[in-house]
């Protein structure tokens, strides 16, 4: 096994903290025990779980636990913009996320997970598809599920979309379906 103890790392180029890793090496398969960090914007992330290659032994696969947490939504959101990861989430309040992960060059996807964003606690799954047709998957449970906090963009296109069925559409609803990418998104609320 390797241990690997890193007082500071960068992520996108931005200072994050320290990082620790545990693993250990099987035959075609990478036991990551530990991968603990911190990320720009004051959050942390650990993860556990093994790491394969796919069935062609070309890409890699991760399967395992993960933990998100952090002081701010936002600040994690603005990094992850700036990597060109876009999150569908507004919120400046503290955050926690952990679930059971699977991350491939064509799929993330986080299922049984639990949350707690802009203090409203979450269950459920996410998964996001790449590739020839993209698409997103998601089932979110929760006693209150605030529109402004979670998907407030995509909330806003389909206000949209309802207004301009209706006919009350203004020109924040001009823009034309075509110019959307095609995705598949299927929601369960």
């Amino acid at each position: 096994g390797v241990r690997l103890d890193v007082e500071q790392v960068k992520f996108g180029g931005e200072r994050a903290g320290s990082l620790h890793l545990d693993v250990e090496r099987r035959n075609d398969a990478t036991t990551i025990r530990n991968l603990k960090s911190s990320l720009p914007g004051g959050a942390r992330f650990e993860l556990a779980g093994e790491l394969t290659r796919d069935r062609q032994g070309q890409s890699p696969e991760f399967a395992g636990e993960g933990l998100l947490r952090g002081v701010n939504f936002e600040r994690l959101r603005a990094f992850a913009q700036r990597s060109g990861i876009p999150i569908d989430v507004a919120s400046e309040s503290p955050f926690w996320i952990a679930g059971k992960l699977a991350i491939s060059d064509s799929r993330f996807a986080i299922s049984r997970a639990k949350a707690e964003i802009g203090g409203l606690p979450v269950s459920g799954d996410v998964e996001i598809i790449r590739g020839e047709r993209p698409g997103i998957a998601l089932r979110l449970e929760g006693d209150r599920i605030d529109s402004a906090i979670f998907f407030p963009e995509a909330a806003g296109r389909v206000h949209d979309v309802v207004r301009k069925a209706f006919g009350v559409a203004g020109d924040a609803a001009a823009s034309t379906p075509a110019a959307e990418p095609q995705m598949t998104t299927s929601f369960r609320l």
